[in-house]
Formats: C-alpha cells, structure tokens, sequence
C-alpha cells in the first residue's frame, strides 16, 4: 500500500482521485481499485487487474509531453496501444 500512496502523492498536483468527480464514478461496474482524473478531465490513470498495471486513458491521442510527464511521476512506462 505504501507503494501507492507515493505514486498518489507524486501525481497529486496533476490528478486528483475519482471520488473527487463523482460525475465520472459510474462506469457501468468496471472494478476501480485506484482511479485518478487529470486536472482538466481529459484523462484517466486507472490502476488495472494486473500486478502495477496502469492504464491511462485518454480522450484523444495522449500527447508525448503528457506521456512523459506520467512516466516520470510515477515512475512507470507507459506503452502506447489500442
């Protein structure tokens, strides 16, 4: 638990936990364990069902500088894919 709650502070000035936009909690049963919406909505970090598997999910194609800036607040490499 330790381990996410450093990530929760690393990325805490970029998203803020789900339960802060309870417009965007309902999705139709998707189990979220840890879920974060970026600061202007038009991203999800979502922790997944695998072993410290983030997804980040986004409206639109994620921009390198967004990407980047994941990485290196959390600590963990992303991977582009549909």
């Amino acid at each position: 638990m330790e381990y996410f709650q450093r990530i929760a502070d690393r990325i805490k000035d970029d998203f803020k936990p789900l339960s802060d936009h309870p417009e965007l909690i309902d999705l139709g049963g998707f189990p979220l364990q840890m879920a974060y919406a970026y600061k202007n909505q038009d991203a999800l970090l979502i922790l997944g069902q695998e072993p410290v598997c983030f997804m980040l999910l986004t409206k639109a194609a994620a921009g390198s500088g967004l990407l980047e800036k994941v990485q290196e607040q959390t600590g963990l490499a992303f991977h582009v894919g549909f």
